[in-house]
């Protein structure tokens, strides 16, 4: 079937991404888009002459015009002869007509003879060789392969290219040479070139493509009538057949596409606008004039399909491997000219929208420039002009940005917190109302009662610990007092985050924090943190002395880094975790001597304790004081380490992939080449910066609205491990300057001896500033306590990542940065000190409350002993079941669990993996481990295991992936992380609240721009104020009546939010449970998620994007837990609702994804060699919070006794799995992504 992709336009090569970024700014010419190079100076080029003059793109786009008419062969294969010849002739003749054109100036030798080699590495981007044919097993020999691509016609006319002599392509040549620089020319029958060359057509378009204000708001009047309906489809409904044929194309195992569309649409045209005096189709000139209504109508459809076919999920091939039943494109096709309209329409709607939010956007951040944002802005300074905001160009886009996600990171930690104030005063029984909903419900919730002292004091025990005696009470009144203190506070955080009330706004709560506590609980917060900040170097020691520091290293090293580690942060770098550095260094640097950095440390590995001891002083080094150092260094410095990473990697890419090819071995060069140099002046915070930007480019792989996740990763590895190369040079410096090589020697076999070389307490510290803090700290630290403790972690490393931003584009006033910087000291004090409240108590006492979850008390008693066990601290998950026991959740933890209480016997086959023997020496599950690792190194070297180490390797895996998955369910760790993974799929839907909120005042703001009035006008004396206060949903219900204008906004924003300020709203109503989070609260304890994200997914109807955006963030959430996600679609009544949800654990693959050869009962069958992250157990809870079932999955232990090993044995890893230096399988519950150079090699 003939393609005729010009209906839609043809997809062009990257012009931007491989040498810069774009940027939108003002210039002379208005709003226009130009190029800013990666390159240290940053330098800003004008498109259409960066995409004429710069040799490299020009040879790209040269190259990729020939690329279309000679055909290069798939995936990794060598070409054919015929390939091969073709491509060397049409590649010959091209280079000398570019060469002879005098377009590219100013060439010297060693630059022509550089650009030569890139030429010719392009046009043939393969192994050197050809491939010869090979019969297939019946003797038949398959048929050759294409020569000509789906352009060659266009450029050759008929003919065969392997006869095409030197006269025919030198003239293929020249016309590629006009269609760069005259005339672009198109694809089909009679298509007429372009006016422009598509160098410059495609680089205009690029420079022109900005933002721009909205020219009116909507009409609902198409731009044709039903008998132009008619006529249009007198001859066949073209939708109809769109439909048909992508069905026959499927069961042709074809792949529906956008051009297929575009075929039948072309072909409608011929057919509908008819020349009566040519016979011909009549061009669009023609057709306008003659039949303006159904040309309108023709475009509506091209512009229909273009927008379906271009924004959804192809059906691949790959993703038919993974699920045969998974959807076809042709079932979301509409099936007649009605639908097609309909789907139209809402598409207008949705793009309506986006221009309304944008505008929206553009009026507010107007008015609050100069100062941090807040919606009171909007009454001080309504902006009468807004087209020339700066806030339209890139820079002040990202302006909009960063401002939004500042109040976005706040709001799930706020919401947990006040699910904990809620359980705290449900003394007696479960409070109704919402606890921060305002002084009704203060007072309610304070009624005398109400309050139960026993109740209230042992959330006082369990949210503040030891430090609950900072807390004196004379009365009942008095603790009462605490618990209004706290209400108030959290209230005000909770609105200003969620009604939007903007940046501005949420700093003045954080300031007006004190004003909400009474003298007396004031200071009773400046005590607790003046306690806490005094005790900070004890509780470093602590740790310190958990490790042994006292008994491995001297008196004079232990004060060396204790200095270091309490010296005051002054950085906030996001780092990569410690682990995975030094997994990278182990991987990578490995033969370098000068990098000297341990090797990665696993769970057994710990068990040592001067591993430990060593393991646990360079992470402290590297999260404190290297942070610090790293922060200081400038772009000098930053370079070198970059040119070191950068050319270790490039070595590597040259030994993998030129195979003796010399121009392959000058041009291949690594993936990070490519990557934005420091500029010159610049920081580690802008190399931080530059790969963010560098990884979100990366992760923009769409199809459509849903992204492709795995190619997403795999694109992104290499700045990945670039960050990492640049850490690891960074740190074996920091190491060798601050003359910490010490740290690297201590010995792993060294024993703990009952000698102290020194004392941690004789050694002098000096102790944290306690009295130079705000009143606003002193209150935010108090009710921080309200909060799990990886809420708050999680929150300041968002901050930190926002503070980088900010301060790179240097719009930060001073007292924010020195705000924002005491508000990263005050969360850093509470993470520090959160588990020292904690010790020292009974674990009994403390988890007594899970003794629910057990089968026997018995068995509970072996699980958490009454006697203090360093031994149970280290499996026992304590943080997090504090967070269930704070927030109130047992209830629903009991209710996931379904009835299922850890028994006896599986405590018993836990225990006697994680016994040592009577005669000393390892546990069996360490010894499992390590004859794990032996066998996985011997396949590393020898690339295979005979059939008797391939069965040991096999059964090792299995027991310690049951004993994994047995301990985790004994131990509470799948309990916790089921809860933890509940509230982070709720806290993502509440995300979506204020997304909604958001919108809706934007589109509220450009209304009423466009109808050329001011909020004065439109909302009386209280709506007013509502409307200043950011509380939107109440200020639409105090609209003025009587006004046209009025009536007109109210109809458009019903149109997209429906009528929201109004009583029993069904998109009000869910805006209100979701942002309490009503689901976990009365008689039904399990949140019943797929419920409310079909809930979610309606208030977010109003934009299709974000609508679809709500079930995709949550499958990758929960695919970040290692469970793969599905749901079916039910269309009821016109709904398309989620159900059915199916869980099931992702499989970690071993050796390189090795197949086993397994005998059965119907014959031999092949299963690749993986095993289940998570148990059976785990997976269930999960699912019951979905309201669906768990799946169970093939692993590598429910398989053993089918195997054939010997012939199991003979069969390698499959073909490309990767056969490199490998990383060890995962034990844990993240994906096993094996570590190589494959991702950070590639061709220049």
């Amino acid at each position: 079937m003939i393609r005729y992709p010009h209906v839609f336009g043809e997809g062009s090569m990257q012009i931007i991404r491989p040498y810069g970024s774009s940027r939108s700014k003002q210039g002379q010419d208005g709003l226009r888009r130009v190029l800013v190079e990666k390159t240290s100076g940053r330098a800003e080029q004008d498109i259409p002459t960066y995409a004429r003059t710069h040799e490299e793109l020009v040879i790209a786009q040269w190259i990729s015009t020939i690329d279309k008419i000679a055909r290069k062969p798939t995936s990794r294969k060598k070409p054919s002869a015929d390939q091969r010849a073709f491509r060397d002739k049409l590649g010959n003749a091209c280079w000398v007509r570019l060469m002879g054109s005098g377009r590219l100036k100013d060439i010297n030798d060693a630059r022509r003879a550089y650009l030569s080699d890139l030429w010719w590495f392009k046009i043939h981007p393969y192994e050197l060789g050809i491939d010869e044919p090979r019969p297939r097993r019946d003797g038949s020999m398959p048929a050759a392969p294409k020569v000509e691509g789906r352009w060659y016609k266009v450029f050759a006319g008929d003919g065969a290219p392997q006869m095409s002599g030197p006269e025919k392509i030198a003239e293929i040549a020249e016309r590629i040479e006009r269609h760069l620089y005259e005339s672009e020319r198109r694809l089909g029958p009679d298509a007429r070139p372009r006016k422009l060359g598509k160098i410059e057509s495609r680089a205009e378009s690029i420079s022109g493509s900005v933002l721009r204000m909205a020219n009116g708001a909507h009409t609902e009047q198409p731009g044709w009538s039903k008998d132009d309906e008619r006529a249009y489809t007198e001859t066949g409904d073209p939708v109809v057949s769109i439909r048909v044929e992508a069905e026959s194309t499927e069961r042709n195992k074809g792949r529906a596409s956008l051009p297929l569309a575009a075929e039948v649409l072309f072909k409608h045209w011929g057919k509908v606008f008819l020349d009566p005096d040519t016979g011909t189709a009549m061009s669009y000139i023609a057709a306008q004039a003659k039949h303006p209504g159904m040309v309108a109508l023709h475009m509506e459809l091209k512009q229909c399909y273009r927008r379906l076919l271009k924004r959804t999920r192809k059906d691949t091939r790959e993703h038919r491997k993974r699920d045969p039943d998974e959807r076809k494109l042709s079932r979301l096709l509409p099936r007649n000219l009605a639908e097609a309209l309909s789907l139209s329409a809402k598409q207008d709607a949705n793009a309506e929208l986006g221009h309304l939010v944008r505008l929206g956007k553009v009026i507010y951040y107007t008015a609050s420039d100069g100062e941090a944002d807040c919606a009171g802005a909007i009454g001080r300074n309504w902006p009468d002009k807004v087209e020339t905001s700066r806030f339209w160009s890139s820079e002040g886009q990202a302006e909009i940005k960063r401002a939004e996600a500042f109040v976005r990171i706040w709001r799930h930690a706020l919401v947990l917190g006040g699910l904990t104030l809620k359980d705290w005063v449900s003394m007696k029984e479960p409070f109704p109302g919402d606890i921060l909903g305002g002084d009704r419900q203060l007072t309610s919730a304070l009624a005398p009662e109400r309050f139960d002292r026993g109740p209230f004091d042992r959330k006082l025990q369990l949210l503040f610990g030891n430090r609950s005696n900072a807390f004196v009470f004379a009365d009942d009144g008095q603790r009462l007092d605490l618990l209004r203190g706290l209400i108030g506070g959290a209230a005000n955080l909770r609105h200003a985050a969620f009604h939007f009330k903007g940046r501005g706004q949420l700093l003045r709560a954080l300031a007006e924090l004190p004003g909400k506590f009474s003298n007396r609980l004031q200071e009773a917060a400046r005590g607790l943190w003046r306690d806490d900040a005094s005790h900070r170097a004890d509780r470093l020691k602590a740790t310190l002395r958990g490790v042994h520091i006292e008994h491995f290293v001297t008196k004079e090293q232990a004060e060396q880094a204790l200095a270091l580690l309490l010296e005051e942060a002054r950085a906030e770098l996001p780092l990569p975790r410690l682990s995975r550095v030094l997994l990278r260094a182990e991987n990578a640097w490995g033969r370098d001597d000068a990098v000297k950095l341990p090797e990665p440390a696993n769970r057994r590995a710990l068990e040592a304790p001067p591993r430990q001891c060593q393991y646990t002083l360079l992470k402290l080094i590297y999260e404190r004081p290297f942070r610090s150092w790293l922060r200081d260094r400038r772009a000098d410095v930053v370079s070198q380490w970059i040119d070191r990473a950068v050319a270790r990697a490039t070595r590597a890419a040259k030994t993998i992939n030129a195979k003796g090819d010399d121009v392959a071995r000058r041009m291949i060069a690594a993936k990070a080449e490519k990557l934005p140099k420091p500029a010159a002046g610049s920081d580690m915070i802008d190399f931080f910066f530059d790969l963010s930007a560098a990884t979100a480019g990366e992760m923009r792989v769409q199809r459509g609205y849903e992204s492709d996740r795995e190619q997403a990763r795999d694109q992104a590895d290499h700045i990945d491990q670039l960050l990492c190369d640049v850490v690891i040079l960074a740190f074996n410096e920091y190491l060798s300057e601050r003359q910490l090589d010490w740290i690297l020697t201590l010995k792993a076999d060294q024993p703990v001896t009952g000698e102290r070389a020194f004392s941690l307490d004789d050694l002098q510290t000096v102790a944290m500033p306690v009295e130079d803090v705000d009143d606003w700290q002193v209150a935010l630290y108090l009710l921080l306590h309200l909060l799990p403790v990886e809420a708050v972690a999680k929150l300041l490393h968002q901050l930190f990542k926002w503070d980088i931003t900010a301060t790179r584009e240097g719009r930060l006033p001073r007292d924010e940065s020195q705000r924002l910087h005491r508000l990263f000291a005050t969360l850093t004090l509470y993470l520090d000190m959160h588990d020292a409240k904690y010790e020292g108590g009974s674990p009994l006492a403390e988890y007594a409350d899970v003794q629910e979850l057990f089968a026997t008390a018995r068995g509970f008693g072996r699980v958490f002993p009454s006697d203090a066990s360093l031994e149970a601290d280290r499996r026992i998950p304590k943080r997090g079941l504090r967070e269930i026991l704070r927030l109130g959740h047992l209830p629903l933890v009991k209710a996931i669990a379904g009835g299922r209480r850890i028994e006896e016997a599986t405590i018993d086959r836990v225990f006697a993996f994680e016994t040592t023997p009577d005669g000393g020496g390892l546990t069996p599950i360490a010894a499992l481990q390590q004859r794990r690792e032996e066998l996985h190194d011997r396949w590393v070297r020898q690339k295979n295991l005979d059939e008797y180490d391939l069965r040991e390797y096999c059964e090792a895996v299995s027991k310690i992936s049951g004993h994994r998955q047995d301990s985790n369910f004994m131990n509470l760790v799948d309990h916790v992380r089921a809860h933890r993974t509940i509230l982070s799929v709720l806290g993502r839907l509440v995300d979506y609240v204020g997304l909604f909120e958001r919108d809706l005042y934007f589109t509220t703001l450009a209304l009423i721009k466009l109808h050329d009035e001011r909020p004065d006008a439109i909302f009386d004396e209280r709506g007013l104020r509502l409307f200043h206060n950011g509380q939107i949903i109440f200020a639409l219900g105090a609209l003025r009546g009587g006004s046209a204008k009025v009536a007109a906004i109210k109809g458009n924003l019903a149109r997209h939010f429906t009528e929201v300020w109004v009583q029993n709203n069904d998109a009000k109503d869910i805006r209100n449970d979701l942002a309490h989070l009503n689901m976990l609260q009365g008689a039904h304890p399990v949140p019943k998620l797929t419920y409310w994200i079909n809930q979610t997914r309606q208030l977010m109807g109003y934009d299709r994007k974000l609508k679809n955006a709500v079930s995709k963030s949550i499958i990758d959430l929960i695919d970040r837990e290692g469970i793969e996600l599905k749901w079916a679609m039910r269309v009821e009544r016109g709904s398309h609702d989620l159900a059915d949800a199916t869980l099931a654990a992702r499989s970690a693959k071993h050796l390189g994804k090795k197949q086993l050869t397994l005998d059965g009962s119907s014959g031999r069958s092949r299963l690749t060699l993986e095993e289940s992250l998570h148990g059976l157990g785990f997976v269930t809870m999960i699912a019951t919070s979905f309201e669906g079932k768990a799946q169970a999955v093939a692993s590598i232990g429910d398989h053993l006794p089918k195997v054939d090993w010997k012939t199991s044995a003979q069969r390698g890893p499959r073909h490309g799995s990767g056969q490199g230096r490998s990383q060890r399988p995962s034990s844990g519950g993240k994906k096993f992504r094996p570590s190589s150079t494959r991702n950070e090699t590639g061709r220049r």
